[in-house]
């Protein structure tokens, strides 16, 4: 496969257990998420879109906490930044998404702080 310097071998033998892998892709047009699905295909896995709608102002939130920290885990977001990325992100639509809805997997557990 051209990029990653090796070749992928063939799928799982029928019946065996198929290795499972995931991806976090942010933007859209880098791409990364066309290269991962067909890095999926290839070596015989079956991709999966999960789009978690989130509203708007809870990434405004957690980056208004991150930007107040000193520690080690301290990021620092400019203004314009969420407005960027909000203008650049393509909602996955007949893409095969599947949607999971907010609330759907019962209370969050908070172990940390964002």
């Amino acid at each position: 496969m051209a990029g990653t310097g090796r070749t992928p071998g063939p799928g799982p033998a029928p019946g065996a257990a198929r290795p499972i892998a995931c991806l976090l892709a942010g933007l859209t047009g880098s791409g990364k998420t066309t290269y991962a699905k067909r890095l999926v295909e290839d070596a015989g896995g079956r991709r999966r879109l999960l789009c978690f709608p989130v509203p708007r102002a809870e990434p405004l939130r957690r980056l208004a906490h991150r930007n107040s920290r000193t520690d080690a885990n301290a990021l620092t977001v400019t203004a314009s930044a969420p407005a960027d990325f909000h203008a650049r992100f393509d909602v996955p639509e007949g893409e095969g998404e599947e949607i999971i809805e907010p609330g759907s997997f019962g209370p969050p557990r908070r172990t940390h702080p964002c």
